[in-house]
């Protein structure tokens, strides 16, 4: 269908595109799959910065399937959208306080992707959609998104020493152990041998 569709698209796409993606929020597990094929290959054809208008409205309607298959496809087609990045801004910020955590963690990892390209200051600018107490909250979000790459580094060098540190420790306290069970051993062994001799003597 896709194939066919893509040939008249472009003077056709309100028409075509509005109807397809909103297949996306079916409960019908196959039709959504065969809707984002249809996606797809449009897509390829009239190009990403036609069809993103489309994918970010949808993002703005609170469904869960909805925002999962967009999501998902941005996420597998990540490498193609960075130019047009901006018209999804605001709706990542919203799946940002989805309900799910699977959209949270989609919408955090295509935010990372694009801070290559867009600033953090773009997101900010966005947060008057919030509340004031949501805002400040995915402010937070959105800080440690842009400043997490180099915390996460330091984090792990310094569960990379602690490790190291506990492996030298282990590896210095393993001897003094084993001497330990060695030692108490020996003295068993001698409990033993001077109960034999004394019962020995006895008899």
């Amino acid at each position: 269908i896709g194939l066919k569709l893509k040939k008249n698209i472009k003077t056709y796409q309100n028409m075509i595109l509005l109807p397809l993606i909103n297949n996306l929020n079916d409960n019908n597990e196959q039709i959504r799959k065969e809707t984002i094929k249809c996606v797809k290959v449009i897509t390829d054809y009239i190009g990403y910065d036609t069809v993103m208008p489309y994918l970010s409205n949808a993002l703005r309607i609170d469904k869960y399937d909805m925002r999962f298959e967009v999501l998902s496809f941005l996420e597998e087609n990540k490498d193609n959208i960075s130019q047009f990045c901006e018209s999804i801004i605001e709706p990542l910020l919203l799946c940002l306080q989805d309900k799910s955590s699977t959209i949270r963690n989609l919408s955090e990892s295509l935010i990372k992707h694009t801070s290559s390209t867009i600033e953090a200051n773009c997101y900010y600018d966005k947060l008057d959609i919030f509340k004031p107490v949501t805002a400040e909250k995915v402010r937070i979000i959105i800080r440690e998104i842009y400043e997490g790459k180099s915390e996460n580094i330091m984090n792990e060098t310094s569960r990379s020493n602690r490790r190291k540190k506990s492996v030298d420790v282990m590896n210095r306290t393993m001897p003094s152990r084993s001497r330990s069970k060695s030692q108490s051993k020996d003295l068993k062994r001698n409990n033993s041998t001077e109960r034999i001799k004394k019962s020995s003597s006895r008899k």
